[in-house]
């Protein structure tokens, strides 16, 4: 990682700790170093990562630091005396900010066979499902991955729901940074009934959708998805998506344009992701990826 800019400030101490310093603003990032209680070297700038539980201090909030040793990284702002902390940044520094193009995705079960997407950042269920459909878990991603800025979030199956969970808990975070969706087979009806699913994924996506005009929500639909065996009362299948992320909130809509799902007909559940793990990479999509070997159906707007 990049040492700090020259607006790096100085004047913010540890306490507390020592804390460690990590890769990202996660626990599940690699840790670089530590800090100990005293003054910060230089903290740079200020992103949203985990949330951060002790005891009664709830943030989300990440610093930007280099630690005594010279190592860069993200310290959870819990460890910094000076900070407003909280919810609140500190407006005497910036916000991080990196390169467009990094990626996040959302497990839906902790499986070692499962395959992951080919994402700068993956976490487990765990980490963005706290059960009970609570979106309390919504923002547990990193804003910044070494020197990239995560445009793109993705899952797939059951993690279907953590962006839309993403989308409830913090709007405005997702809309001003987020501008790729990536779905990988998301369900058929059944899987969308009877659990945390329902028409407010809908809105949520439309008005990100809205706030965003170059945003894209990319559904890349295998066998589970297309669920053949229940078409609705006008013989469509697809219904689980049709009736849950589309709706009559994108249905129809001039953000329909901004939605594009793919259709691979033949693919297994498993074999939508592991085909095409290399897509949420690839930024905001208007067009349905082909590889060879894979069978493409078409694709449409809904």
């Amino acid at each position: 990682m990049s040492a700090p800019t020259a607006s790096a400030a100085p004047g913010y101490t540890a306490g507390g700790g020592p804390w460690n310093v990590r890769y990202c603003a996660a626990t599940q990032c690699d840790i670089v170093g530590t800090t100990p209680n005293g003054v910060i070297p230089d903290l740079s700038c200020q992103t949203y990562g985990e949330r951060v539980i002790l005891g009664t201090f709830v943030t989300s909030i990440w610093d930007k630091v280099r630690t005594p040793s010279g190592a860069v990284g993200y310290l959870t702002d819990a460890g910094v005396n000076e900070t407003p902390g909280g919810a609140t940044f500190d407006s005497r520094l910036p916000r991080c900010t990196g390169t467009h193009g990094g990626s996040a995705y959302f497990k839906p079960r902790d499986w070692a066979p499962d395959p992951d997407a080919k994402a700068d950042y993956v976490t487990s269920n765990e980490k963005w499902s706290y059960g009970n459909c609570s979106v309390i878990y919504g923002g547990n991603y990193p804003d910044v991955i070494g020197d990239r800025r995560v445009t793109t979030l993705a899952g797939w199956s059951l993690a279907r729901l953590a962006p839309s969970y993403a989308l409830q808990y913090n709007f405005t975070r997702v809309a001003a940074s987020i501008d790729s969706i990536i779905l990988y087979d998301p369900g058929s009806v059944d899987d969308y009934t009877g659990g945390c699913d329902g028409n407010w994924e809908g809105r949520l996506y439309s008005e990100w959708l809205k706030a965003n005009p170059n945003a894209r929500l990319l559904v890349l639909a295998g066998e589970v998805t297309r669920d053949e065996e229940h078409p609705d009362s006008s013989g469509r299948l697809y219904r689980g998506i049709r009736e849950n992320l589309f709706n009559d909130y994108i249905s129809g809509t001039p953000q329909a344009r901004q939605v594009r799902v793919c259709n691979y007909n033949s693919l297994s559940h498993v074999r939508v992701l592991s085909n095409f793990d290399y897509v949420v990479r690839d930024g905001p999509q208007s067009s349905c990826p082909i590889k060879s070997g894979v069978t493409f159906n078409g694709g449409w707007n809904p």
